[in-house]
């Protein structure tokens, strides 16, 4: 009886063991399918050294694996010539992939809604493309670094980046984003660039709380609050100040009258409002120890 169990039990670790590796080969290879269908669908200057026989986590270019090289982790394609919309049911299939990089290519029309919001995707790099539409409101909540400047979004900043409690930086210069921005109270945000849009809309006193650099080269018609405070206020930055979170009005004012000419300025925690017309440029540099 006693064999019996023993052989029994034998079976079933050797069984499991099997399913384990079977399982973990299904997963790589669902990788390699999704990737090997990315420039199948879209052309590209460079050529890829992706090919069916050969080992993904070893030989391809620009992708990179997890540890024990069960699933693809990285993929970083920058400056290959790619041209035209990111394929639906590619990228978006590498539900292991934490890093995201198709920076400085020509990728266009929007961004597909399923690689945005990869469970597991913590740094999305698609600066320096020509990606338009809307920015996809089904963002990843792992995300901590989310990059899209230099392209063609337009219209409004979602307000689904406010539940991205992991964010470090969001860089949206240079696009056509139009409205306000959100109430970004974002613990662990550090930089912030919204500049060269068409925002509009209230500037929330959160920003006067996140200890974060912000840079926002930007013209703003805009109804501020800050506390009890409201002013309508036209922001035209264009000049660079540097502005700590501790520095009064009076310390403004001194520093930086040429710049607050025939307007009058109020700076409170690093905030700026003007009352009138006023050129300035917000930058927020955190005090170094």
């Amino acid at each position: 009886l006693m064999q019996h169990l023993t052989l029994a039990a034998s079976m079933s670790a050797a069984v499991l063991f099997a399913c384990i590796l079977y399982a973990k080969s299904a997963d790589l290879n669902s990788d390699k399918q999704a990737l090997l269908a990315f420039p199948a669908s879209l052309p590209h200057g460079r050529k890829l050294n992706w090919s069916s026989t050969t080992p993904v986590c070893t030989s391809w270019l620009g992708v990179k694996c997890t540890p024990d090289n069960s699933r693809v982790h990285t993929l970083c394609l920058p400056a290959l010539g790619l041209f035209g919309p990111i394929p639906l049911d590619t990228l978006g299939k590498l539900d292991a992939q934490e890093v995201l990089s198709l920076r400085s290519n020509r990728l266009t029309v929007e961004l597909p809604p399923d690689v945005g919001s990869i469970p597991s995707l913590h740094s999305l790099y698609l600066q320096h493309n020509n990606l338009c539409g809307i920015i996809p409101t089904t963002l990843s909540s792992s995300l901590t670094f989310l990059d899209l400047c230099y392209n063609t979004f337009d219209g409004e900043i979602p307000l689904s980046v406010q539940n991205l409690t992991g964010l470090t930086a969001i860089l949206l210069q240079n696009n056509s984003l139009s409205g306000p921005i959100p109430d970004l109270r974002l613990a662990k945000l550090r930089h912030l660039n919204v500049s060269n849009n068409n925002l509009s809309g209230p500037i929330s006193p959160s920003f006067a709380e996140i200890p974060s650099q912000f840079l926002l080269r930007e013209h703003f018609s805009v109804w501020v609050t800050i506390g009890t405070l409201s002013w309508n206020c036209a922001f035209s930055f264009t000049d660079t100040t540097t502005i700590s979170a501790q520095q009064t009005q009076e310390e403004f004012l001194e520093k930086d009258q040429h710049m607050c000419s025939n307007c009058n300025c109020c700076c409170r925690r690093g905030i700026v409002a003007s009352l009138g017309s006023c050129t300035l440029d917000m930058y927020f540099q955190e005090k170094e120890a």
